[in-house]
């Protein structure tokens, strides 16, 4: 499904260590921040380029080939600012 026009989905959440909240976006909220298509968002996500973190799975639904529906990506506001931060930097050449 597609991310909801202007949708400001912001979540805040605990990660399993009990730090403090960091803020958390939609895949298609992290895609914007960088620039690229929220594909791109996903699989750095699954990459671990980009922290993440699932919902839960809603229950036995199945998408249209019949794969169980898994959660859905929250991407960690400050991971995606820093990899985008990262990209912009040119790289050091090499003599």
């Amino acid at each position: 499904m597609g991310e909801a026009a202007g949708s400001e989905a912001n979540e805040r959440s605990e990660n399993s260590s009990g730090e403090a909240d960091r803020e958390t976006i939609t895949t298609g909220e992290a895609a914007k921040i960088l620039g690229l298509s929220v594909a791109a968002a996903r699989r750095l996500c699954d990459s671990g380029r980009l922290e993440f973190w699932q919902t839960e799975p809603d229950g036995e639904r199945e998408d249209t080939r019949g794969r169980k529906l898994r959660g859905h990506r929250r991407v960690y506001r400050d991971s995606a600012e820093r990899l985008r931060d990262a990209m912009r930097k040119p790289s050091a050449q090499h003599s």
